[in-house]
């Protein structure tokens, strides 16, 4: 089928058709040990280290230790040191095998392995690697240890609660003591009750 043979007499002529089918695979070489090998379901380019293989759905490129694989849903591009970056149509994530950042079009997430930091349009969250953590957005910040107590702190006062139930209120008008079984003490601009 993809031979076409011309006799004149005793004389025979043969030449390739311009349209080849039914092939496995077709090689191609250049000076310089450059190849490229077409298969059915693949393409594949080599020079010395650097290969590019393509096929319907995906293309890969390695040099070395280094790759960077492309789909219709994703790009992984690898260093070959650890450090790789990955994409999708909603984020993007940046690891170097510790530390990790992951964005969104509504967060950008930080971490080193051991802490984290989350970070919205309204508010910022830290936790560190022993449960402590800090809530903050614009109208109050609140402190979280990992034994429970509790700071908040907002234009109108603050709150600090222990892990035990004993609460202090402070604001612009006097402060509120009161402990785990309910006894209160409030001081004001009157007066102490």
């Amino acid at each position: 089928e993809n031979l076409t043979v011309d006799q004149a007499g005793k004389n025979f002529t043969y030449s390739l058709n311009k349209d080849l089918v039914k092939m496995n695979s077709a090689t191609f070489e250049v000076t310089g040990g450059k190849t490229t090998v077409i298969k059915g379901d693949s393409i594949v380019q080599t020079d010395g280290t650097k290969v590019n293989t393509s096929t319907v759905d995906e293309n890969t490129l390695v040099d070395g230790a280094k790759s960077n694989k492309t789909t219709v849903d994703s790009n992984v591009i690898d260093d070959g040191n650890g450090n790789v970056n990955t994409s999708i149509a909603t984020s993007n994530t940046i690891t170097d095998g510790i530390n990790t950042n992951t964005a969104t079009a509504t967060s950008n997430t930080l971490s080193d392995g051991a802490n984290t930091n989350t970070s919205t349009a309204t508010s910022n969250t830290l936790v560190d690697n022993v449960g402590n953590s800090n809530v903050s957005n614009a109208t109050s910040n609140t402190l979280k240890n990992a034994a429970g107590d509790e700071t908040k702190v907002d234009a109108k006062g603050a709150t600090v609660k222990d892990a035990a139930g004993n609460t202090t209120n402070v604001a612009s008008t006097g402060a509120t003591v009161t402990n785990a079984t309910g006894d209160t003490t409030k001081v004001e601009a009157t007066g102490t009750t």
